[in-house]
């Protein structure tokens, strides 16, 4: 089992930053860093998607209800890699959406 965590908060962020921006980034917390952290878990089981994926209880929303808190060349195997990353986000959404429910993640 894999757990990842990544913070950075300020007032300027919160304000400003396109991530809490309902009209450009609705991911949110699980827009950059929570892609990068899922990313660094896939490398670290060889790609291999997880069976099931659970969001954490109680994240906090900003008024837009966007979540706060929860250079190389490309290689042929990214598309693959960013698509897995995506199906991981997606599971983290939906387990949201579902009370924290344990959510499968399929390919």
């Amino acid at each position: 089992m894999q757990y990842t965590t990544f913070l950075v908060i300020g007032p300027e962020f919160l304000k400003n930053d396109i991530r809490i921006k309902l009209d450009l980034d609705a991911l949110g917390a699980l827009g950059d860093t929570g892609w990068y952290c899922t990313r660094g878990i896939l490398w670290a089981n060889e790609y291999e998607l997880p069976k099931t994926v659970t969001a954490l209880p109680e994240p906090e929303y900003n008024e837009a209800c966007v979540i706060l808190s929860c250079g190389a060349s490309p290689e042929k195997k990214w598309p693959t890699i960013s698509r897995k990353t995506q199906l991981v986000i997606d599971g983290v959404m939906a387990s949201i959406e579902k009370g924290f429910a344990p959510v499968e993640v399929v390919p």
